[in-house]
């Protein structure tokens, strides 16, 4: 990457305007225009947006709004005893209803490594290759899937909104607040990427802190 003076110009009037804010001055005044890429995020993501009454709109340690009926299904039986002399065994069944200890569900895991695999074991992946770009598969099983626009050609098959969404929804996921509602064990199936390195035979992660529906704005 190679910067002209203009690019260092811009970043340093936009520290200026952090500076600015931080003192004390109103944001959306240093930045005349709410649409406009101007000034730095701050730490907790509040005025990210600066349409008025919109400021906190997916700051830090905000329940994530509840626009449908919860349904906290069903998961797997447990796979292994991970609480020692607690009350769960093997083959213990488990729910998201759960607000405590190990919901066990390996769905999660799958979902992932469908989207991420593209070899010829997917099927999903297999299914995509014969219809938009059929070709050789290469020595390690892998397909070869082109980029194709999703009106056949008329548009541009990528554009950088994919990865401005990504970021966007992962740093939605990442401000849920979690803890004190127990942890997800994802087992891994046999044929997982990561069995053959030998690693530990399952994944984790701890769950959000459940919000009732009626307290989420």
């Amino acid at each position: 990457m190679q910067l002209v003076r203009h690019d260092l110009e811009f970043i340093l009037e936009q520290i200026r305007i952090a500076d600015a804010h931080t003192a004390g001055q109103d944001l959306l005044s240093l930045v005349g225009e709410i649409r406009l890429p101007y000034g730095l995020r701050t730490v907790s993501g509040t005025l990210n947006n600066l349409t008025p009454g919109q400021e906190n709109f997916a700051t830090a340690d905000r329940p994530m709004p509840t626009k449908l009926g919860q349904n906290f299904r069903a998961a797997e039986s447990t796979t292994m005893d991970l609480d020692g002399p607690g009350p769960m065994t093997v083959g213990t069944p488990t729910s998201y209803a759960q607000t405590s200890g190990y919901v066990f569900d390996s769905t999660p895991r799958t979902i992932s490594n469908l989207i991420a695999h593209q070899g010829v074991s997917n099927p999903a992946a297999q299914a995509v290759s014969d219809r938009v770009s059929p070709g050789p598969v290469s020595s390690d099983g892998s397909l070869f899937i082109g980029a194709v626009a999703p009106d056949e050609g008329l548009s541009a098959p990528f554009n950088s909104f994919f990865t401005i969404f990504g970021q966007f929804f992962d740093h939605g996921l990442d401000k849920i607040g979690t803890g004190g509602n127990g942890t997800v064990i994802m087992p891994l199936k046999n044929d997982d990427p990561l069995v053959p390195r030998k690693r530990r035979d399952f994944r984790h992660r701890r769950r959000p802190a459940r919000t009732p529906a009626a307290s989420c704005p």
